[in-house]
């Protein structure tokens, strides 16, 4: 499921309602791939992941920063949602111009 996210704290944080079947889904296994939309470029993350706290105004700072420089928006975040931290295990990658011999996998934790 495509969903906007970014790097954050050796991290790729996103978010979704917390109603939704993602969020279900996550609830249920916490184990998530994640992956940029580049099929030429292609970095695929195994993950998992938990909830991140955005209450705190400090890392809801930092947070909002970051988003602001990718998207030019703040971080948006309603009672409904959810925000998710996922702390890779294992990263491939990939570059289709000289595919196999570039492709690579990290062991990561």
């Amino acid at each position: 499921m495509p969903v906007w996210g970014f790097w954050f704290d050796d991290a790729v944080v996103f978010g979704t309602g917390r109603e939704t079947m993602k969020a279900r889904n996550i609830a249920r296994s916490p184990s998530v791939v994640v992956h940029l939309e580049s099929g030429d470029d292609a970095v695929i993350m195994e993950c998992v992941v938990t909830e991140l706290d955005v209450s705190e105004p400090t890392s809801r700072k930092r947070l909002d920063k970051v988003s602001q420089k990718k998207y030019k928006m703040p971080l948006y975040v309603v009672p409904e949602s959810v925000i998710y931290r996922g702390e890779p295990k294992v990263a491939l990658a990939w570059r289709e111009k000289d595919f196999p011999k570039s492709a690579t996998r990290w062991v990561l934790r």
